[in-house]
């Protein structure tokens, strides 16, 4: 079995490895808090992404890009490009956060600023280190 196949083969299931592990998570930490319910819908919302990522990869390109499959370098771009998107609009969102908070003094604002530079300092390093690569 080559490296590619077995690359292949776990990245298919590592989204829904992650979105189980996830929902566990915030399972263990809403019965800690003494939340029961709470973590119990959490769980469930989790592994009804993963159910239906698992059922629409193979009928639905959409299905196999949110389920990490990514099979041809078209849908490859595609995942790149949405990530890229993503990226934009949460700085956006944590900006605007971050002034929301200043404007109003709260105490708030260091959050904001400190995900801001975690942004900031993330494009810069790729903007210098991806080329490099290749």
């Amino acid at each position: 079995m080559s490296s590619n196949t077995i690359r292949v083969r776990y990245a298919k299931w590592s989204v829904p490895a992650v979105g189980v592990v996830a929902g566990l998570a915030y399972l263990g930490i809403m019965l800690a808090r003494g939340e029961p319910a709470l973590g119990f819908a959490m769980l469930a919302i989790m592994l009804t992404y993963v159910a239906v990522v698992v059922l629409l990869r193979r009928r639905s390109e959409t299905g196999a890009l949110l389920g990490g499959g990514e099979a041809d370098e078209r849908q490859r771009e595609i995942g790149v490009r949405a990530i890229a998107f993503t990226g934009q609009v949460l700085m956006l969102a944590i900006l605007g956060g971050f002034f929301f908070t200043l404007a109003t003094g709260s105490s708030a604002a260091a959050i904001w600023a400190g995900l801001a530079a975690v942004g900031g300092a993330t494009f810069v390093a790729a903007c210098i280190v991806l080329p490099r690569l290749g």
